[in-house]
């Protein structure tokens, strides 16, 4: 029997393609996998989780700002973002087809301090990332889509609704 990892129980778990990432009830990201193209958030392009011991409550949780709160996560195929208290979007791992979603196509989060742009609300893909960069446009960072969309209400969690 598999015995509990961690201190604090899960709420998100979300899988790319060969990383995975968990959101911890305590706000932590923590993640493990193929550590390529800084996918893993750690300032660094390190494997963690292929030695015993490595994916436990020792392992470190992913920078994202200080005084920050996570509230949602989710992976791409070589990339992860990262939906924070203050409605800014993190993103790290590859970003040479325009993952991430910013200006830039370097990839982040193999070296310290490169963690992201900010941004509004996402939605993902296996290759790509979606954001809402104003409340009535979408538009996809790794294609050239643009979708209208409708205003959203917020109540206990976020929810955007896509017009016809």
């Amino acid at each position: 029997m598999l015995g509990r990892r961690w201190q604090w129980s899960a709420r998100a778990i979300t899988a790319g393609a060969a990383h995975t990432c968990v959101l911890l009830d305590n706000a932590a990201v923590k993640c493990w996998g193929n550590g390529s193209e800084g996918r893993l958030g750690y300032g660094n392009a390190n494997d963690v989780g292929d030695d015993p011991g490595e994916v436990s409550n020792s392992l470190q949780a992913v920078s994202l700002g200080t005084g920050r709160t996570v509230l949602a996560i989710s992976a791409g195929a070589l990339h992860t973002c990262a939906v924070l208290d203050d409605a800014t979007l993190k993103c790290w791992g590859k970003g040479t087809s325009g993952q991430r979603g910013s200006d830039s196509t370097a990839s982040a989060g193999r070296t310290a301090g490169t963690m992201g742009d900010s941004l509004a609300v996402v939605a993902f893909g296996a290759g790509r990332s979606v954001s809402v960069v104003e409340s009535t446009t979408t538009t996809t960072t790794s294609s050239t889509t643009t979708t209208t969309v409708a205003p959203t209400t917020t109540t206990s969690s976020t929810t955007t609704t896509v017009a016809p």
